[in-house]
């Protein structure tokens, strides 16, 4: 939720709730504008959560209160027992965010120092002013679809780039380099904010959710890992000049297919055609011959789990992505 959309939220919802309380005659009306305050969070869900855990805290507050104030009357004493039973109550019970709300609904009855009915239905008016307009409020939130959309075009493009700094090392060993530390850190920040991003508009769907989006950006996660394991293994993989192209050849497929429709079975069925290759070759005779084709073996490993992992998406996500295009 940007900053501007924040400030006009929080604004008109403690405004709305003041002047609904007080239009409604009920005593103290500026307590629902900061119950609607503390209820609005960034996503509907949470709002939608908040809300929950503050209703039950506050009829288990009042409900300690009433009990107190009856025994031990309108004093000191019963708000420090009130306080010393309700907080390790709220830890216990997971209902810490309600604690604020509910602590100033009790305080404002001691003040009344009455076990009128009318005072605590104050009390229950105020609570549901406040959060019952946080919720309609927050019913209104801006779909992240388009900035998703942005954020899985730049990570495809990274990942694309990447994949093809590993193909021109292959075709020219000379010029072979180790990891490209600087645009692994941006597609790794491009990756994080991409999450913060897809979680928030999940939480924003209360009745159509879908996993989809996170788990697109968990796989460009792990894919992202193991271009780092791939990258770091290059510099020491020595191989012959036709090994090189044709292990090139396949990152240079790979680059080409990323985008989310393509399945990447292709690709699979071609690395492991090049795997069978490699072990019909003649065994090494040295050790420097072993050691390299260990290495080779371990960067066409990681590439096939590299594309593994987008196939076992696309398998679970197909009909998802399929419905989302039309």
């Amino acid at each position: 939720m940007s900053l501007p959309l924040r400030t006009a939220k929080y604004t008109l919802a403690v405004l709305a709730a003041a002047l609904t309380a007080q239009a409604l005659g009920l005593l103290n009306p500026m307590t629902a504008g900061v119950i609607a305050l503390l209820s609005l969070s960034d996503t509907r869900r949470t709002t939608l959560k908040l809300a929950q855990e503050r209703l039950v805290s506050m009829v288990l507050a009042l409900a300690l209160a009433w009990l107190l104030f009856a025994g031990l009357g309108f004093n000191m004493l019963s708000l420090a027992l009130f306080l010393i039973i309700y907080v390790p109550l709220s830890y216990r019970l997971q209902l810490m965010s309600g604690l604020v709300a509910s602590t100033v609904l009790v305080t404002q009855l001691l003040g009344w120092q009455s076990l009128a009915a009318s005072y605590w239905l104050n009390q229950v008016g105020l609570f549901a002013i406040g959060a019952g307009l946080a919720l309609a409020f927050n019913s209104y939130m801006p779909s992240k679809e388009d900035l998703i959309l942005a954020h899985r075009a730049r990570i495809e493009d990274q990942l694309r780039q990447l994949l093809l700094t590993i193909h021109d090392s292959l075709r020219q060993p000379q010029a072979r380099r180790g990891a490209d530390l600087a645009a692994l850190a941006a597609l790794n920040q491009e990756l994080e904010a991409a999450l913060t991003t897809v979680l928030a508009e999940r939480d924003n769907r209360l009745f159509r959710q879908t996993n989809y989006d996170v788990h697109y950006v968990e796989m460009r996660q792990a894919q992202a890992q193991l271009l780092e394991q791939m990258m770091t293994t290059l510099p020491d993989c020595f191989l012959e000049s036709e090994e090189s192209k044709v292990l090139a050849g396949i990152f240079y497929l790979t680059a080409s297919q990323l985008e989310t429709a393509n399945p990447g079975t292709y690709l699979m069925a071609d690395i492991q055609a090049l795997l069978a290759y490699y072990r019909e070759r003649p065994l090494p005779v040295s050790r420097q011959e072993f050691e390299n084709r260990a290495r080779l073996f371990q960067l066409l490993n990681d590439l096939n789990r590299f594309i593994a992992l987008k196939v076992a998406f696309y398998q679970t996500y197909a009909q998802d992505w399929q419905t989302s295009q039309d």
